[in-house]
């Protein structure tokens, strides 16, 4: 066989370094991937290091380091067969970590005290003290007891950047330390005693004094974040909460126990005396010694692994859909407790078994198997859990997937970005175009730096653009905004199927125009919509297939609507909105080449990308001050733009919020009749040549005009004041008090609406943004 060529051996080396990103937990999109970060000095808690492995750069956003493909190799551990390969190996230094807020892992003496209280939850029922093995401090977890019954738990961390220190509501980075590290160095005590929550542990320490007792952070789905080496060497007795939760706890900290060594790992079990979610926090329940404690530990069974060859013979029998076996058949193919660190290997070995389990079993057992998986793979945070069942259960084997119609991100700019340029940039590309309205520049920035960062977000507001007539420069504006966005995805018309399967499978910044045409005929759509503004409650739940297998499609996700007059109120409450106007002769703007837009912005794009990827681990969990004047469904919308501003300094937080307050009145409902009404009202001023009219006077000249719809407007009967002042109150002009003191006579001046008049009643009125142009264009033309 004869040597391999230079593309054989390329092509093999970019396979192994797929092969080696996919193995340390890698997630990909095209040729872009995300993962921890694989540096031994970085203990990176969420996927931080995003890679190409087509060009192969990196960059983590966590430790700052960055590279080409030389590194990425020795990071890989492919430098070998690169050099196999005839490919250079020379050593790059590898770029100095940007300054981020880095955690102190044990408070300083000089450091600043601790808060008393939490912002939002107030003063805590309980503190917790962690400390390390030299009893210096780590932080702390405060427990606070709500109005409903319920609890909350909040860690508190401190993080210094540019020699400063903050406290932090946030946990530690991974591993984090377990509760009780300080008594597990002590010593004396051999034995470790395991409970879940930090309150247990503080009750078990006073029911047994001769054991160490030790709980980690998180509750128990996070077992597998802490960090259990220290019990190396020891006999370890785990006390579970008397729930599901509690026993999956027990198992997880058993199993990490066995790994890190400990001599012994074994599981209090005989639990049917004690109610449900019971803890040695808790009072003994009648009939209960503290004796009868003591005896529990002592008869606790060791712990065996769980077996994952024979998992299949063992769901095949009668109880296969037992919610224990299938918690059992997660941790045997080594899914975690804890959202964020499910293993795609992982997922795809569970899955595989979950198809051949449920291979055979009629209708019912599949819908309760499939609900309860659904909810397990959702609470490890994996996306569109219910599509990934779909294919192990139901999909036939071979059939394709669709492609995607969505274009991946743009490769990200070599530098880091500055954010208030960038914003300015944006604005400046959008004034330049389009006549926007006193915020509309500052709102359209801010939207489209948010649909590369819409992850961080718990509520997606939508981006409403409208106009009282045609001819106000819609069609640009949703150019322009397809043309910066992330993975935009443009339409004229859709389902709500479409949209839903659409938001689901390719999370694209959606874009649709005239949606006044179908949106007020379709309470389908516009409940979809709808359903998409919170992350928390963004899922549209179908029927599908022969079986009527439940579907739960995720709809939260960046979306762009255009229209003719105004959305209906509960789209439009949540939204922001930009409402057009048509330009007047005076008012120049730039020509819009669909030619060549996009490719004149390609470094807008990239700049996006990198300031997403620098950014969006700052904006999770920003709390951004907001105007007093926004209402609550306001606020939540203007929050993700205010983080954004605030996030890129400069004069962006003063500017978005000066814009959320011009922005703040949604345009009220237009039926297309605004033209004729500017129209007949400048007729009736010039007939009568008076600049001021009463409110009942204009409705009587209206009504009195023949073939026009005021007399019979409002469902068969005339225009009332009010519809009057719904109608005008769009083109900016309001009624007034006309009368002098003591009479209560309302009317309309003229010269309020002299600027509606110009924009929209011209004798030869002015495209807002001309055509739009082709590369045929005239040299004239082009250079306008």
């Amino acid at each position: 066989m004869g040597r391999p060529s230079e593309g054989e051996l390329s092509a093999e080396l970019t396979r192994r370094i797929e092969e080696a990103l996919r193995s340390l937990g890698g997630r990909r999109s095209g040729d872009q991937w995300s993962l921890r970060c694989p540096f031994p000095d970085h203990a990176d808690e969420n996927p931080s290091f995003s890679c190409n492995s087509g060009r192969g750069v990196w960059l983590c956003h966590g430790c700052g380091k960055r590279g080409g493909p030389t590194e990425l190799l020795e990071v890989l551990g492919l430098a070998s067969f690169a050099r196999g390969n005839g490919r250079p190996q020379t050593s790059k230094r590898l770029a100095s970590p940007k300054t981020v807020w880095k955690p102190i892992f044990t408070v300083p003496n000089d450091g600043p005290p601790r808060p008393e209280t939490h912002p939002e939850l107030g003063r805590p029922a309980e503190v917790h003290e962690y400390r390390d093995s030299g009893g210096r401090v780590l932080g702390y977890v405060y427990r606070f007891d709500l109005s409903n019954g319920e609890k909350a738990i909040r860690p508190l961390t401190l993080w210094s950047r540019k020699g400063s220190y903050s406290w932090r509501w946030r946990s530690w980075p991974f591993p984090k330390p377990l509760y009780g590290q300080d008594h597990l160095a002590a010593g004396h005590l051999r034995d470790v005693l395991v409970v879940e929550g930090e309150k247990a542990a503080d009750a078990a320490r006073n029911l047994f004094p001769d054991l160490c007792v030790v709980t980690s952070p998180g509750g128990a789905r996070a077992a597998s974040k802490a960090d259990w080496s220290s019990l190396e060497g020891r006999d370890v007795v785990i006390w579970p909460d008397a729930d599901e939760d509690g026993v999956a706890y027990a198992e997880s900290v058993a199993a990490l126990a066995q790994k890190a060594g400990a001599t012994a790992a074994r599981i209090v079990r005989e639990l049917s005396r004690f109610p449900t979610k019971w803890d040695l926090a808790d009072p003994l329940p009648t009939g209960v010694r503290e004796a009868d404690l003591r005896d529990l530990l002592v008869s606790a069974t060791p712990y065996v692994a769980a077996d994952l060859g024979s998992v299949d013979s063992g769901f095949e029998g009668a109880s296969w859909e037992s919610t224990e076996d299938l918690d059992a058949l997660l941790r045997q193919a080594g899914l975690p407790e804890s959202k964020g660190d499910a293993d795609p290997a992982a997922i795809e070995r569970f899955l595989r078994h979950l198809g051949e389990i449920s291979k055979g079993k009629d209708s019912v057992k599949r819908a309760v198997l499939r609900d309860h998986v659904a909810k397990l793979l959702k609470g490890l945070g994996v996306q569109a859990p219910a599509k990934l069942i779909d294919a192990a259960m139901s999909e036939p084997a071979g059939e394709p997937e669709s492609p995607s119609i969505v274009e991946d991100l743009p490769e990200p700019w070599p530098e880091p970005v500055d954010g208030s340029e960038l914003l300015d940039s944006l604005a400046r590309v959008f004034s330049t175009y389009v006549v926007l309205p006193e915020g509309g520049a500052e709102t359209l920035s801010l939207w489209t730096v948010f649909t590369y960062v819409v992850d961080a977000a718990e509520v997606s507001p939508m981006l409403a653009i409208t106009s009282p007539e045609k001819r106000c420069g819609k069609t640009t504006l949703l150019t322009l905004i397809g043309a910066v966005v992330a993975r935009p995805l443009s339409a004229s018309n859709l389902s709500p199927a479409a949209v839903y399967r659409a938001v689901d499978r390719f999370n694209p910044t959606l874009i649709v125009d005239e949606v006044d045409t179908f949106i007020h005929d379709s309470n389908d759509l516009r409940g979809i919509l709808n359903s998409g503004h919170v992350r928390a409650n963004a899922y549209a739940i179908r029927v599908q297939g022969e079986n009527h297998d439940l579907h739960c499609f995720y709809t939260f996700g960046a979306k762009c609507v255009a229209c003719i007059g105004t959305l209906p109120d509960t789209l439009a409450d949540r939204s922001v909105g930009i409402e057009l106007r048509r330009r007047l002769t005076s008012e120049r703007g730039k020509r819009l080449r669909l030619d060549s837009i996009r490719a004149e912005l390609s470094d807008i794009r990239r700049q996006l990308t990198r300031f997403a990827l620098d950014h969006i681990e700052s904006l999770k969990g920003a709390d951004p001050e907001v105007p007093d004047s926004l209402h609550d469904r306001e606020a939540d919308n203007w929050r993700p733009m205010f983080a954004i501003a605030d996030e890129a300094g400069g004069e962006w937080a003063n500017r978005a919020r000066r814009a959320a307050l011009v922005r703040k009145t949604a345009a009220d409902s237009n039926d297309g009749s605004g033209i004729q009404l500017l129209r007949d009202l400048k007729d009736m001023f010039d007939l009568r040549g008076t600049d001021r009219a009463a409110t009942q006077e204009i409705l009587d000249h209206l009504c009195s005009l023949e073939e026009s719809p005021w007399g019979e407007y409002a469902r068969g009967k005339p225009l009332t004041p009010r519809g009057l002042a719904k109608l005008l109150k769009r083109f900016g002009a309001r009624s007034k008090q006309l009368g002098g003191v003591g009479q209560n006579l309302r009317g309309y001046d003229r010269s309020d609406l002299d600027d509606a008049f110009a924009r929209y009643l011209a004798d030869d009125p002015l495209d807002p943004l001309g055509p739009l142009s082709s590369p045929r264009q005239s040299a004239d033309d082009s250079t306008e």
